[in-house]
């Protein structure tokens, strides 16, 4: 079994209902040296060393260019109305509840096991960067249970622009959400500026 399909297996959910495997890709054997890229008008970072399920988004939003008109191809120029790309490391645990019910605020996060409050404000953090996720202690490990190895977990999506806080790290990109919002509307403000379309996986080695 290969360990993309062992990880859909991992998620125990309607696997037509929630993957779209033609969009799946692997990025663990390749290099960014010719791969630039602008969607949205920010860099792209590649994440190089990770391997993606491929969430199914088209007709869950409304119709628009926020993933580059559906382009499976590499491009190296955005399209009109393309939102640039984000991730947010979570655990497989949370990556299946943002999956089945949308992202939730957390009042604080757990990095490297220790309780931490939100450093730049309340809201989803999304860098840019995958190592920013990985680094920091936000892409979680676990062991799967079809395969028996272990790994780290990340969504890949698209932010959008109008949304968006840009950091005093500027590697930090944050969706704000104010204390006290309600959580219907914490869910519609997330829901508008960030899509995850793929979830990303990297083996841990030794």
């Amino acid at each position: 079994m290969d360990s993309v399909t062992a990880h859909r297996q991992d998620f125990g959910v309607n696997e037509r209902e929630f993957f779209d495997p033609k969009y799946d890709f692997d990025f663990r054997d390749l290099s960014d040296s010719d791969s630039e890229c602008e969607p949205g008008g920010e860099t792209y970072k590649r994440p190089i060393g990770w391997n993606r399920i491929a969430l199914k988004v088209w007709g869950k939003y409304e119709m628009s260019d926020w993933l580059g008109r559906g382009k499976k191809e590499w491009r190296n120029k955005s399209v009109k109305g393309e939102w640039p790309v984000a991730y947010h490391g979570t655990s497989i645990e949370g990556a299946k509840g943002i999956l089945q019910q949308g992202f939730k605020i957390p009042e604080g996060s757990f990095v490297n096991g220790k309780k931490v409050k939100a450093v730049y404000g309340r809201g989803v953090y999304c860098p840019p960067d995958i190592d920013v996720a990985e680094r920091d202690g936000y892409a979680k490990t676990f062991t799967s249970r079809k395969s028996g190895k272990t790994y780290k977990v990340a969504l890949q999506g698209r932010i959008n622009r109008e949304y968006r806080q840009i950091c005093v790290r500027e590697d930090y990109w944050l969706i704000p959400v104010p204390k006290g919002t309600s959580a219907e509307k914490e869910r519609d403000i997330v829901d508008k500026a960030l899509r995850p379309y793929g979830i990303l996986f990297k083996k841990i080695k030794g």
